[in-house]
């Protein structure tokens, strides 16, 4: 029943200090950046699995924005992902949407969050997609004209179905 901090400063070390180990017993090849993205991964993984034991709503959410991104430049620094010279905002975007969804899920009641979840994951997968061209802006823009009133049915419908306490 330690303090998280000392947990966390603890796993931190040791996660280092097995990396540096493995770096120097020619194990694996690890740069600091690399070692900098993987402590971020770990330190928002903690953050997330204590923000959901806790309820900590802040901890839940920016411990999501860490680790996913943290994750984004791991699967870029190993290759699994493929740096195709995009701007990093939709990268954001997307990060940003789905630690909506994850603090959406840290309290299923509050289903306002699902909007700024498909609002910010739809905006960075659509700039993905065209930055890729599978589709061009001009239909994204067609189809945003047409459909934008659906967020806003959403919104109403999400306000109308949230849960209050009893009190």
């Amino acid at each position: 029943k330690r303090e998280p901090r000392v947990l966390a400063a603890g796993s931190l070390l040791i996660i280092v200090g097995i990396a540096l180990l493995l770096r120097r017993l020619d194990i694996v090849s690890l740069r600091w950046d690399t070692l900098f993205w993987l402590g971020g991964l770990a330190g928002g993984g903690f953050l997330v699995a204590d923000g959901f034991v806790r309820s900590k709503r802040g901890r839940v959410f920016w411990g999501s924005v860490l680790f996913l991104g943290s994750l984004y430049f791991v699967l870029l620094r190993f290759g699994v992902l493929l740096r195709y010279d995009f701007p990093l905002v939709p990268i954001l975007f997307v990060v940003f949407g789905l630690s909506f969804f994850v603090l959406y899920l840290s309290d299923l009641g509050e289903v306002t969050l699902l909007i700024p979840a498909l609002l910010f994951t739809g905006l960075g997968g659509g700039a993905i997609l065209w930055w890729w061209e599978v589709f061009e802006w001009y239909e994204l823009r067609e189809i945003l004209r047409i459909y934008w009133p659906i967020i806003l049915v959403l919104w109403g419908t999400a306000l109308l179905v949230r849960r209050r306490p009893d009190r």
